[in-house]
């Protein structure tokens, strides 16, 4: 198969001219409690740099259903300890073209998702970082399933729509 890398500036954004899958990934994931120390301690969002901290109320009103893009840092602690199904993390930039094509696929299936119990999470690693480098994410879109305090699975570059629907039921 034969794939093309771009550099961008927060990496590598790997375009696809056949369809990839990793069936398994040999990366150390990071375990739940590291993802939650890391989000508490640090944040790169500016209001919370300034000082602002959300309410308890305002973190609990995070939707944990469908499609969701997240606008800050914390509220990824809150979606993951609240949603019952598999939360499905797609890590993207705006400027990815593989990326923009990832997200139509997951803007269909978030359709899908409410019958399935699971949460599809669209983590801009330009807004968000620290949560790129937890998560380990060194190529564009990348996409990671968290399950009960595990990740699950990785999928690196464009994913296709059954793939990704595997990645859900397991």
């Amino acid at each position: 198969m034969t794939k093309i890398w771009q550099m961008g500036k927060f990496g590598l954004c790997c375009g696809m001219l056949a369809l990839f899958s990793t069936t398994g990934c040999s990366v150390d994931h990071p375990t739940f409690p590291e993802v939650q120390s890391s989000l508490t301690s640090t944040s790169d969002d500016p209001m919370h740099q300034a000082g602002w901290k959300k309410t308890s109320n305002e973190l609990s009103s995070v939707s944990t259903k469908g499609l969701i893009e997240l606008e800050y840092s914390e509220d990824l602690n809150t979606i993951l300890n609240s949603s019952s199904g598999p939360v499905l993390l797609d890590f993207y930039a705006t400027w990815c073209g593989p990326c923009k094509s990832q997200s139509k696929v997951l803007k269909k299936l978030s359709q899908t998702t409410t019958n399935t119990n699971s949460t599809i999470v669209k983590v801009d690693v330009d807004k968000h970082p620290r949560l790129a480098e937890i998560f380990r994410v060194h190529a564009l879109p990348t996409l990671v399933v968290v399950k009960d305090s595990r990740i699950l699975n990785r999928e690196i570059g464009f994913t296709d729509e059954e793939t990704v629907i595997a990645m859900l039921d397991q």
